[in-house]
């Protein structure tokens, strides 16, 4: 191998080794009012102090994959509700 292929070779590698290094945490759930259970559709679910976040879909269900560590705050919003926090301490 030449030496720029080595160098090459050594970055893919480099680069590869740092996507495996960031954690990435998953949370799902179903957001519905307290009273009725009805599903919350459309609600905004979000991390707290970041932009990432998702919509519940049309069963009030949410899938939020981001790459903060646990323990982090989930936002959650919708209109004509107070807003809610929810602690994350662990996922799986």
């Amino acid at each position: 191998m030449s030496p720029l292929s080595n160098k090459l070779f050594l970055l893919i590698m480099v680069i590869m080794l740092k996507c495996n290094l960031v954690a990435q945490s998953q949370v799902t759930g179903t957001v519905k009012d307290a009273n009725t259970q009805e599903a919350l559709i459309g609600a905004s679910i979000s991390v707290k102090g970041t932009v990432n976040g998702t919509v519940a879909g049309e069963d009030g269900q949410f899938n939020l994959k981001t790459e903060q560590a646990p323990p982090f705050i989930l936002v959650i919003s919708y209109i004509g509700y107070r807003t809610q926090e929810i602690s994350i301490q662990k996922t799986i």
